[in-house]
């Protein structure tokens, strides 16, 4: 007799980032939207992007930044004369468990590739979350943005309810 394959699925929001460049080449805003797997845009708030959205069955969110929802772009003021080429990675995440004494996960997350992280959220939780960005002029790093606090929330089990033989 075989032993049930569990199918493990984590909850992805895509993260969608318009910085603006002012004339000194710093980023003085972001406009960040968030966006699930089908292209839907989300709240930031716990009861739009949780764990248990879009069939997840773990106790982590993925933040993704690029394809095929996401991704980061530039704006310069109209002032701003340089054609330095600007790009961004996502660094790491900053997480907060919310109305809760003591801190049970990890509060910061790295990002391994830049692109995506997955945050780990116990059940019956919400965690505060910002997202952390290099910015990088010319391939040179020369800033680092954080952005607005995104939140999330858990109600799964952290056990899917499916196994697949």
């Amino acid at each position: 007799m075989s032993e049930p394959k569990i199918e493990y699925k984590t909850s992805t929001y895509y993260v969608d980032v318009n910085f603006i460049v002012n004339k000194k080449g710093a980023i003085i805003i972001g406009e960040y939207k968030y966006l699930d797997e089908t292209g839907d845009h989300k709240k930031p708030i716990a009861d739009d992007m949780g764990a248990d959205k879009q069939d997840g069955n773990v106790d982590f969110v993925r933040f993704s930044v690029g394809e095929p929802h996401g991704g980061t772009h530039f704006f310069k003021l109209p002032e701003v004369t340089d054609l330095s080429i600007y790009t961004a990675k996502l660094y790491c995440a900053v997480a907060h468990t919310l109305e809760e004494n003591e801190e049970m996960a990890p509060n910061i997350i790295f990002s391994s590739d830049g692109k995506k992280l997955a945050i780990p959220i116990y059940k019956g939780t919400r965690r505060g979350v910002i997202l952390i960005f290099q910015i990088f002029r010319n391939g040179d790093l020369i800033q680092i943005v954080g952005s607005p606090d995104p939140e999330i929330g858990n109600s799964t089990s952290g056990v899917p309810d499916k196994a697949v033989l």
